[in-house]
């Protein structure tokens, strides 16, 4: 998985833009990959989480039209992945997601709580 020499650019967006923001994109990678000029530039929309499980399933039309998924699309665990430059960087951040959530689950209920009871 090591990637010497590559340059990458990534535009984090949710899994779900509108239309405006695929053109924006698009042009965003396009123009990265212009100015860089070179065989090991890439340009990635990059989608945190998989709302559809595997990308194989995604099926927001818009983005559809706009991105091959395959060379410009890292999403959900290949886009942690990836990013981490480790099979097991997903898994690890969720680890750490589920820790950290299970030190303040007190806080936090303590704080929904104090917001959902109505003022006098």
């Amino acid at each position: 998985m090591p990637r010497t020499g590559e340059d990458h650019y990534f535009e984090m967006k949710s899994a779900k833009p509108n239309r405006g923001q695929c053109i924006e994109m698009k042009q965003r990678q396009l123009t990265a990959l212009g100015i860089r000029r070179a065989a090991d530039a890439f340009a990635w929309w990059g989608v945190p989480y998989d709302p559809y499980g595997r990308v194989e399933a995604y099926a927001h039309p818009y983005p559809l039209r706009f991105f091959d998924f395959a060379n410009e699309v890292k999403i959900g665990a290949d886009f942690w992945n990836f990013v981490g430059n480790h099979d097991g960087t997903y898994g690890q951040l969720l680890a750490l997601y589920r820790q950290v959530g299970a030190e303040y689950e007190q806080q936090l209920d303590d704080l929904r709580s104090a917001f959902a009871t109505p003022r006098a």
